[in-house]
């Protein structure tokens, strides 16, 4: 069993959905009906059965606990154990879509900070790290 990401929605109907981290095996995956499962691969950007797939791999491979502490996206879990370059590059292709969608979330949140930062202390700069002081202009 590893953490994944999980939707509660359905398990407590009074709580607004949310993604959480919960531990799940494949057993318990195959468990749910098929839209849970399709919207829990859907969040890797994978069908079910690529899905399923990554979650053979991580209790029956002899990687699976390595890979469990590397917090690595199941997309690259799956393309380090492609069975051949077509499949590989399906991975390598998922990975780089979720990866730009993450970083560009990353860097509008960094822009959205500066230009904040800005307006709220317009005479000093950030907090230089080496330093841990203030530099002001």
């Amino acid at each position: 069993m590893f953490v994944t990401p999980f939707s509660f929605a359905d398990a407590a109907p009074s709580a607004s959905p949310v993604i959480q981290s919960m531990v799940i095996s494949i057993s318990e995956y195959q468990k749910l009906n098929v839209d849970k499962q399709k919207e829990i691969a859907s969040i890797w950007s994978l069908n079910i059965k690529d899905y399923k797939y990554y979650l053979w791999l991580m209790e029956h491979s002899a990687n699976g606990w390595h890979y469990a502490d590397k917090h690595l996206d199941p997309c690259w879990i799956l393309g380090f154990n492609a069975k051949n370059d077509e499949e590989r590059q399906k991975f390598v292709d998922i990975a780089i879509k979720n990866e730009r969608i993450r970083l560009e979330g990353e860097l509008a949140f960094q822009r959205a900070f500066s230009k904040r930062f800005k307006e709220l202390y317009p005479d000093e700069f950030p907090i230089r790290y080496t330093a841990f002081t203030t530099i002001k202009k």
